[in-house]
């Protein structure tokens, strides 16, 4: 009797998991050998929850905002220069010279100069922003957005051209 019971509770169980969509029960039913019992494909369970973890596992091995923010915090800031402005002059200079260079042309060793202009540019920008970090802090803020904008664009537009 309690065995009857349990089995029963357990088909019942078994049963809402599949009409809640918990469980997916998948059977191949238009095998060739579907008459051997042997040979016959047996009914595999997986639930949502493994669905998701594979789904989660693929997202982590491709993510290209996470590839650029890993290549945005290899940067070093570059403090080579006297003052603050000269850092700040230089770094201006190089992403005007790298945004000139964007609008000349899109190819392979283009966009890749364009990308070493703008990371240099970042570096100096947070070289500025390290090294006196109570100059101008707006001005070097918005800089350092506007730089890191661009580099974003270059860093996608140098990994679709690989």
């Amino acid at each position: 009797m309690k065995t009857s019971i349990t089995y029963t509770l357990g088909v019942f169980a078994m049963l809402v998991a599949v009409m809640c969509g918990v469980v997916n029960l998948t059977s191949d039913r238009h095998s060739k050998d579907h008459h051997n019992p042997q040979l016959r494909p047996m009914r595999t369970v997986s639930t949502l929850g493994e669905e998701r973890r594979s789904t989660k596992r693929s997202e982590r091995v491709h993510n290209p905002e996470s590839e650029f923010q890993k290549h945005l915090s290899k940067i070093k800031p570059i403090t080579a220069f006297e003052e603050p402005s000269d850092g700040y002059f230089q770094a201006y200079l190089l992403a005007r010279n790298a945004e000139s260079l964007l609008s000349q042309g899109e190819q392979a060793n283009t966009t890749q100069a364009v990308l070493e202009q703008f990371e240099k540019s970042y570096a100096y920008f947070l070289g500025v922003q390290e090294t006196a970090p109570d100059w101008k802090v707006q001005m070097v803020l918005e800089r350092l957005e506007k730089t890191k904008s661009s580099l974003r664009e270059a860093y996608f537009a140098s990994n679709t051209q690989r």
